[in-house]
């Protein structure tokens, strides 16, 4: 008896948060509609993009929209008020949609300052933001909710792409090569995730001091083996990979970036295929 009252606890608690999200939308969404974003650009790209989601199919990523001017005035409005003119380091949080209570979290934490600064001595500070980048649920409801804390905060960057694990190095390319377009506003970015935490005080000026000389940081997995087993969802056939080891790569919550070289990331994640087997 005590089981099935606290399986239907939890089903009342889904439902709640389920119609939660889609009166918060609808409401938020009107109140919008009557201030500074009103018939603006980008609403328009928002709903555009919920229209016309790049396909999770291909094994490649599609960078069709990714030269759209509306994602780039979108993602400049994002910038101008998350992290201004210039910081030496932007952190980009990869999110999922449904992760609105990490992200209301985070905000909580560092507060209303956007641009933080952190320094070793009082001569050298170093300025740095943090931005969401969030793709698409498939959930019009969910999307719209979304969209709305994106015009809202002003620190969601809207990707293209529908979310699944599969589309995870999609959409980590899909957001370093947005961030490119802008690549004289930062000198380094911070790729993490939504529930990882950051030391910035240390990493910082660690990037700065100890990291200087490199051009790309983080825990390295030297030379990773191929998975050939079937049924592994990142099994990659011969074919496909004829190899048996891949090249030694940052992996992990997060790794720095130095601004000069995304561009050569985004080149070769062009043509790389991604090792995650759709038949798992």
């Amino acid at each position: 008896m005590l089981l099935k009252a606290a399986v239907f606890v939890v089903f009342l608690k889904l439902i709640l948060w389920d119609l939660f999200l889609r009166c918060s939308s609808i409401d938020e969404r009107l109140s919008i509609t009557h201030d500074e974003f009103a018939n603006s650009n980008e609403l328009k790209f928002l709903a555009q993009n919920r229209l016309d989601l790049i396909g999770y199919e291909d094994k490649y990523i599609n960078f069709s929209r990714l030269d759209d001017p509306l994602l780039i005035e979108h993602t400049k409005r994002i910038l101008d008020k998350s992290c201004g003119e210039y910081v030496d380091v932007i952190i980009f949080m990869i999110s999922s949609p449904d992760n609105t209570h990490l992200r209301e979290s985070h905000r909580n934490v560092i507060g209303n300052q956007r641009i933080k600064s952190e320094s070793r001595t009082l001569k050298n500070k170093y300025r740095h933001c943090f931005v969401y980048t969030v793709g698409y649920s498939g959930k019009e409801y969910l999307d719209e909710y979304v969209d709305t804390e994106s015009l809202r905060f002003s620190d969601i960057i809207r990707i293209p792409l529908v979310e699944s694990y599969y589309n995870l190095p999609k959409k980590v390319s899909t957001s370093l090569a947005v961030l490119n377009h802008f690549k004289d506003r930062f000198e380094y970015v911070l790729k993490t995730d939504d529930d990882t935490v950051i030391k910035t005080n240390i990493l910082i000026p660690m990037i700065f001091s100890e990291f200087r000389k490199f051009d790309i940081v983080g825990y390295v997995k030297e030379a990773p083996c191929v998975i050939r087993h079937e049924n592994d969802k990142f099994y990659m056939s011969k074919d496909d990979m004829s190899s048996d080891h891949f090249h030694s790569h940052p992996q992990g919550g997060g790794y720095i970036i130095r601004s000069s070289v995304v561009k050569g990331i985004i080149l070769i994640s062009s043509t790389t295929q991604h090792i995650t087997n759709l038949k798992t």
